[in-house]
């Protein structure tokens, strides 16, 4: 997967979390990335 889709995967996630939790701001996205996902 590109990297850019990945990103833009992540960030409707985060929003959609946020938005569920009603928070004002997200201020730490914690990602791990194993080995064999195939992102460099």
């Amino acid at each position: 997967m590109h990297e850019l889709a990945i990103t833009q995967n992540m960030l409707d996630l985060v929003l959609e979390k946020a938005g569920e939790a009603e928070a004002k701001e997200v201020k730490r996205i914690n990602l791990v990335i194993g080995e064999m996902t195939g992102v460099v």
